[in-house]
């Protein structure tokens, strides 16, 4: 009987030992995703602050365009097509 019992016992300890370890593979991956993902958030957060600065220089440039033309950027047709533009390139997200 005592026999028996140490070969039960040795047996659920290695069944609970590869369990865990299979575990511990689990959660190392599920870390390694999360970390993936949180690169992936800055770098579309630097995609965002750049897109941020485009759109601040493409008003600058047109502002002096108009400055300096006197009247709206040629081929443009004034702010109506300069917003039809912006909301198609919101339209990509």
């Amino acid at each position: 009987l005592n026999a028996q019992t140490s070969a039960s016992i040795s047996a659920q300890q290695s069944r609970a030992a590869s369990g865990i370890a299979q575990a511990d593979k689990e959660i190392a991956r599920v870390r390694d995703v999360l970390r993936m993902i949180d690169e992936l958030e800055t770098e579309y957060d630097k995609v965002r602050h750049i897109r941020d600065i485009v759109k601040s220089f493409r008003g600058r440039v047109e502002g002096l365009e108009r400055r300096v033309d006197g009247k709206p950027p040629k081929g443009r047709g004034g702010a109506a097509a300069a917003g039809a533009s912006c909301s198609h390139a919101g339209s990509r997200r």
